[in-house]
């Protein structure tokens, strides 16, 4: 990485991280990690991260990982990202633009893109055809 980067973390890399994944873990905290060292680096989600990853821990009524969830969000000053009417839209020009979209990638990628972040880390590899940003895949990390 070279400059200021801006780097989306879609659901997947938050559960790798929290479940200690044995495949993704490492490749995705070396990831972060060296965005954090770079100081320029900045990392974003938005709220529907939070949401789909949230889902496990309320279904295990698990608060303590709830809290560490939100405590390591904060801590490592993640930019969240709301959904508004501008974000909507994209969303709806990029189903457009690729039919095999769903309602909620095209919501994170929109996100991503109104906050002008410079790549997507996620492990979905329908979302390789996306010209609008760099897709980086956790899979091609290893």
């Amino acid at each position: 990485m070279t400059g200021s980067e801006k780097v989306f973390f879609d659901t997947a890399p938050f559960i790798y991280l929290v479940e200690n994944n044995p495949k993704y873990y490492l490749p995705v905290a070396e990831y972060m990690a060296d965005l954090i060292s770079e100081k320029e680096g900045l990392l974003s989600t938005s709220v529907l991260s939070i949401a789909e990853f949230l889902v496990k821990p309320a279904k295990e009524k698990d608060q303590k990982l709830q809290n560490d969830f939100e405590t390591f969000l904060r801590e490592l000053n993640f930019q969240i990202s709301e959904i508004n009417y501008n974000i909507a839209i994209l969303s709806s020009r990029l189903r457009s633009s690729y039919s095999f979209l769903k309602g909620i990638d095209s919501l994170q990628l929109a996100a991503a893109l109104d906050l002008n972040c410079s790549a997507f880390l996620t492990n979905d590899k329908r979302l390789k055809s996306i010209k609008e940003i760099q897709i980086i895949l956790i899979e091609d990390l290893i």
